[in-house]
């Protein structure tokens, strides 16, 4: 009989306890085994110790080596100190004995005798391990009692120190050289407004993060919302007041989420589900292009427009082959109105659109007028005003970019130099991003 000893070893339990150690279960399985010599027992010098593994599951690497090796039919006995050193999880136990017993494997432990083959075995081992699973429940309440209490009072435990801390004696202490950063990314963001931008600003000044590397627009962001800064520790969603120096005011912090949740809003308006084409599926330009409605969003307001498919989607794109959404549809709708005398507003989508599916079955577009087919066979021509300038407007750089530079070079923060100018804030670090390639 190939006989496997299996170990475990918590990590939290004292190595001073009679037969708590991996090689004090192992010499008692090991005499066991011996005293069954006389039945053909024999340890196998294949070592299953998991030291410093929970019972509470079983991701232990030498309790699944042990498992592959019992599905390969390759051990014949599985001999623990306790059954608790195999789990002490009941559900999982009773998985594991089932395991065993599909493929003919024995289970013993040896300072706990019982005969599985029996109903009052079974009684008594599921007793067992329902004693093994409270102990072990009973233990994490313990542990999470301490580690909320300790929170309570401002200890910090474990995992590193955030930015802008370092930890003495459990405590945190305020690393002045990081928190002057941290006070900067809280009173700068209101007015940049964008953690990316942000994060650019900190690199160029030559700030690194609490692991040596460039901010990123996470870390900006992770920043700007950690509670901790403004003097709070947070356990378990519980907000507790900590004893550790703040980093920024609350005045600051309230700014700072203030910004925070505009932002939010700002995305969420651009997020916004697209305005349906009325048109969509009926157009066609001079060459017999299927248009497409397309449709953009800026500062929270949808520009829509019909375009030829190959434009949409290929590297052909100019504003001659373009045509306003609101205008084309505008003319269409008015047409219908004279010719059936019921009068549907451009803005009632639902009635406007209803009444077009109906009536038409064709426009073909040209750059001032449009050709309506209708469902009847009758053709209709009417004029439009939808038709995109084909030489689109420029841009151009800011007017006031080279007085900027000169602010700049003046000794001006970007933030003064955006006041004084009168400019927003976010639209200056942007423009500063983009025409002014070196930090300043």
């Amino acid at each position: 009989m190939r006989c496997a000893i299996y170990t475990r070893k918590s990590a939290d339990e004292a190595t001073e306890v009679q037969f708590s150690t991996l090689e004090a279960q192992r010499e008692l399985c090991e005499s066991y085994i011996a005293s069954q010599a006389g039945e053909g027992w024999l340890a196998l010098t294949a070592r299953y110790d998991d030291g410093g593994y929970s019972g509470g599951n079983l991701n232990r690497p030498a309790l699944q080596q042990l498992l592959a090796d019992v599905a390969a039919h390759r051990i014949d006995v599985v001999v623990v100190y306790k059954i608790d050193r195999l789990s002490r999880s009941l559900r999982d136990f009773v998985n594991l004995v089932a395991l065993f017993e599909s493929h003919g494997v024995t289970f013993v432990a040896v300072t706990q005798s019982f005969n599985t083959t029996t109903s009052m075995g079974r009684l008594t081992l599921n007793v067992l391990l329902s004693f093994a699973q409270f102990e072990r429940e009973i233990t994490g309440e313990r542990l999470r009692d301490w580690f909320a209490g300790a929170r309570a009072r401002g200890m910090w435990l474990s995992g590193p120190a955030p930015y802008g801390y370092h930890v003495e004696q459990r405590r945190l202490v305020v690393n002045e050289a990081q928190a002057k950063v941290v006070r900067y990314i809280f009173g700068a963001y209101p007015d940049i407004g964008s953690a990316r931008l942000l994060a650019n600003e900190v690199n160029a000044r030559g700030h690194l993060n609490k692991f040596g590397r460039p901010f990123t627009k996470r870390v900006i962001v992770t920043i700007l919302q950690n509670r901790l800064y403004r003097g709070d520790l947070v356990h378990r969603g519980q907000v507790l007041p900590g004893q550790h120096q703040a980093v920024v005011s609350d005045a600051a912090w309230r700014r700072a989420q203030m910004a925070i949740a505009e932002s939010a809003r700002r995305k969420a308006a651009l997020r916004r589900p697209p305005v349906n084409g009325m048109l969509k599926g009926l157009l066609f330009d001079a060459t017999g292009r299927r248009l497409i409605h397309a449709f953009v969003h800026r500062k929270g307001r949808a520009y829509r427009y019909y375009v030829p498919r190959i434009t949409r989607y290929g590297p052909a794109t100019t504003p001659s082959d373009r045509f306003r959404a609101v205008d084309v549809e505008a003319a269409v709708v008015e047409l219908l109105n004279r010719i059936t005398g019921v009068q549907h507003e451009r803005h009632d989508e639902f009635a406007a659109t209803g009444q077009v599916r109906r009536m038409v079955s064709r426009i073909d577009m040209s750059a001032d007028s449009m050709r309506i087919t209708l469902s009847t066979g009758a053709v209709l021509e009417t004029a439009h005003s939808g038709k995109l300038d084909s030489q689109p407007k420029s841009r151009g750089v800011p007017p006031w970019l080279d007085e900027a530079r000169a602010l700049l070079k003046g000794g001006h923060s970007k933030i003064s130099a955006a006041r004084q100018l009168g400019v927003i804030p976010s639209r200056f670090y942007r423009a500063m991003e983009k025409y002014m390639r070196t930090p300043t």
